[in-house]
């Protein structure tokens, strides 16, 4: 379990997690971020839930609204809608504009809810936007579970935090810059 400071936890926020192409660590810590109760909007242009592996790592799937988006446009305008109606949202898309990002911000705090963006992209880009609570890099730790970097947050120190499987008692190890 992440040991993760209580202000990237709270709603209402928008998270922006990004991953190597490849892999799933971005939906990881979104898994492990989410809140206990509540219904969860997962929207994608390729969806890849597994509902199983989903109870597995402890979200029920009866929990989810699980809709899938013809393009990049619909996902973050879907995401938009579930935030303003109170939903916790997870949102898988190809890019992430600075417009959009605001709107999502926006609409988190409208609705009072968290939501996660998940990108395959690198943990720095041009479009970074500021409006994202914090913006994270995750990749699979070595040995399992996850390593997170977190490259952007509002009032927190940045720093790495791993989750592995034989010790699971993430920490900080160290700060980040």
């Amino acid at each position: 379990m992440f040991s993760i400071p209580a202000p990237l936890r709270a709603a209402p926020a928008l998270h922006e997690l990004r991953a190597p192409s490849g892999t799933a660590a971005h939906a990881g810590l979104a898994l492990r971020l989410l809140p206990a109760q509540g219904p969860v909007l997962w929207v994608s242009v390729s969806p890849d839930w597994y509902p199983p592996g989903l109870a597995w790592a402890g979200l029920n799937p009866a929990r989810c609204l699980f809709a899938r988006a013809r393009s990049d446009d619909e996902v973050l305008g879907s995401a938009e809608v579930g935030l303003r109606g109170g939903m916790a949202v997870v949102a898988a898309c190809g890019a992430l504009s600075r417009l959009a990002a605001k709107r999502l911000a926006l609409a988190a705090k409208t609705g009072n809810a968290l939501g996660f963006v998940l990108r395959h992209a690198p943990a720095v880009t041009a479009q970074d936007s500021t409006a994202v609570l914090a913006r994270w890099f995750v990749t699979p730790a070595p040995g399992g579970g996850l390593r997170a970097e977190l490259l952007y947050a509002k009032g927190v120190a940045l720093g790495i935090y791993e989750d592995r499987d034989d010790a699971p008692l993430a920490v900080p190890l160290r700060r980040a810059g």
